[in-house]
């Protein structure tokens, strides 16, 4: 039994103040939560001890809506605007090759361990043949991030696939070369338009459905077709109406949202304050690392400030300068933002939650030295003084995959090598096909 002790650290519970407590690991799961004068030399043993004083211990972080397979063209997207996305990165598929998706994924998963995320749902649109496909997964693998692939249906110019049904078959294929993997899993990701086909094989597959959602109308189809539901993982919905958004609560459907996104390409925000008035359960997301950095911690920021801009927006509206307080302004806490980007991202995720006995031992440790823990909430350190140059050690299933600001046995001056080598040939193939097609 692999044994594991984090000794002495605050811990982020429930409870709106820190506690110091021993957090007993067997086996990549949590086995006990006590006070460290309650753990006794017996319990701990021959295990391996972390000193966590001057930490403070949170339940990792989950990003529900990542494209890893960008990871080479960071910053690509940097001063576009609306839609020029699509017309400048999407077309970069095509030249993509198995190992150039490997070293994507894989280093992806890696700079996200180091942001402080142990878990991943990696919406793969970009598997443009089996072989795409099963790079990618080794790059998750490899990279030992907790991770879910989110096999696309996105038909892309130069793809080796026959047809839909062909991709389908290969979608039962993954899922099953996944099913004895403790980190890794498939779901079926969703672009532009509903397939009654390829929801109804996910379920008999036992497999999460993620959709693209913010094509007007999309919702209301699923709603339709009685296709929602809590293994469903909605993205976006910023076009969504009313109506739409009142179906995706009933069926307790979760939504992700991607702030740095919605707001850098011009999306209505208004969903952020539409959805959690429902109560639908929300998750986070950095959704295109050509645009943004895959920091999670950025992302909680963003929506934590964004919430208080709509409600400031609201109070004026309603001649309150200042704003007043009320029962529901603002409406959401620092609290709210941690359980987005933590409970409820591994709850949508399939995953156990929380800080207890039994669930995977996903954990960061943030340094708090050495200004200290904040006042109040550790909850409000976590979302607004936390940066990830605080990201101490991050552990997946009790693994140490980070530590002291290093990767744990990671070759970075290769990853870094293979990335520029991946980008650079991939630029190259683009600029060798314009000048074919526009000479």
């Amino acid at each position: 039994m692999n044994r594991l002790v984090i000794r002495g650290g605050q811990v982020l519970t429930s409870s709106p103040t820190a506690q110091r407590l021993d957090i007993l690991i067997e086996d990549g799961a949590i086995s006990r939560v006590a006070a460290p004068s309650d753990l006794s030399a017996d319990d701990v043993g021959e295990a391996e001890v972390i000193d966590a004083a001057g930490k403070l211990v949170t339940r990792g972080l989950v990003d529900t809506h990542l494209h890893l397979w960008q990871t080479p063209l960071r910053g690509m997207t940097a001063d576009l605007w609306a839609r020029e996305y699509f017309h400048t990165v999407h077309p970069m598929s095509e030249y993509y090759t198995p190992e150039d998706m490997y070293w994507a994924t894989y280093a992806g998963g890696l700079e996200l361990l180091s942001h402080g995320v142990t878990q991943v749902f990696d919406y793969c649109h970009s598997a443009n043949s089996p072989e795409h496909a099963d790079a990618s997964i080794r790059g998750l693998r490899d990279a030992g991030i907790r991770a879910t692939y989110g096999f696309a249906l996105f038909e892309r110019e130069g793809a080796t696939y026959r047809d839909r049904g062909h991709r389908l078959e290969d979608l039962a294929r993954l899922a099953k070369d996944v099913a004895d993997d403790s980190l890794v899993d498939v779901a079926l990701a969703i672009d532009h338009a509903f397939d009654e086909t390829a929801v109804g094989l996910a379920r008999e597959l036992g497999l999460g459905i993620s959709v693209h959602g913010n094509p007007v109308g999309l919702l209301e189809q699923f709603a339709t077709a009685d296709a929602l539901g809590p293994d469903v993982l909605w993205v976006h919905g910023n076009y969504a109406s009313e109506a739409e958004l009142d179906a995706l609560a009933t069926s307790a459907s979760y939504l992700c949202l991607t702030p740095d996104i919605e707001m850098g390409m011009g999306k209505p925000t208004q969903i952020f304050d539409r959805a959690v008035r429902r109560g639908i359960p929300i998750t986070l997301g950095v959704d295109v690392v050509s645009y943004a950095c895959a920091d999670l911690l950025t992302q909680m920021r963003l929506a934590y400030a964004l919430h208080r801009l709509i409600d400031g927006d609201k109070e004026r509206a309603r001649g309150h300068v200042p704003p007043h307080r009320d029962t529901d302004v603002p409406l959401v806490s620092t609290r709210d933002v941690v359980a987005w980007a933590t409970d409820h991202g591994s709850a949508a995720l399939g995953t156990a939650t929380g800080i207890q006995v039994g669930a995977p031992a996903d954990l960061v440790l943030v340094d708090l030295e050495p200004f200290g823990l904040s006042m109040g909430d550790p909850a409000g350190h976590l979302v607004l003084q936390t940066t990830s140059r605080d990201i101490s050690t991050v552990l997946v299933a009790g693994q140490v995959r980070y530590q002291a600001g290093q990767l744990v046995a990671v070759d970075t001056g290769e990853v870094s090598a293979r990335l520029r080598e991946s980008r650079e040939r991939l630029l190259a193939a683009r600029d060798a096909a314009v000048r074919v097609a526009q000479p």
